[in-house]
C-alpha cells in the first residue's frame, strides 16, 4: 500500500514553488485568480526563446488542473493563435503526447515540467503567430 498525496497539497506545494520562481527565468506560471480555492485556473509564461516568434516576447498560457490532477495531466493552451506542431486545435491546445517529455505523463510531473518541456519544444520548432 502507498500514499497518495491529496491533490490540494500537490497544487499548494507548486504554488509555493512559483512565488518562489522557477529555474532560470524562462518560465513561470501562478493562479490566474487568488479566490480560486480548488487552484483550478493557472496562468503560464514562457518567456520566446528567439525575441521574435511572439508579438510580446513571451507566449501566454491557460493551465487547467482538473479533479484527477496530478494523476492526470493539466490542460494547457496557448492564449494566441500558433502555428506548430503539438498543437491541437484552434484553441491552441497542447497535444501531451507529441511534446518530448510529456508524451508518457506521471503523477511526479508538475507544472514546471510542463513548462520547460513546452520551452524546449518552442526552441526546437519556432512557432509561428497567426495574427
Amino acid at each position: 500500500m502507498y500514499f497518495v498525496e491529496p491533490r490540494n497539497f500537490v497544487l499548494l506545494r507548486e504554488l509555493e514553488q512559483a512565488e518562489k520562481g522557477i529555474g532560470d527565468g524562462r518560465c513561470s506560471y501562478g493562479l490566474k485568480t487568488p479566490d480560486d480555492v480548488m487552484m483550478y485556473r493557472w496562468d503560464g509564461t514562457i518567456f520566446d526563446p528567439h525575441h521574435s516568434s511572439s508579438e510580446n516576447g513571451f507566449y501566454a498560457l491557460e493551465i487547467y488542473c482538473g479533479d484527477d490532477y496530478p494523476k492526470k495531466p493539466p490542460t494547457v493552451s496557448f492564449t494566441q493563435p500558433l502555428r506548430m506542431p503539438g498543437l491541437r486545435d484552434d484553441m491552441c491546445t497542447v497535444d501531451f503526447s507529441a511534446i518530448d517529455g510529456l508524451k508518457t505523463w506521471k503523477a511526479s510531473y508538475g507544472m514546471a515540467h510542463v513548462l520547460k518541456c513546452l520551452y524546449n519544444h518552442i526552441v526546437k520548432h519556432k512557432p509561428r503567430s497567426l495574427r
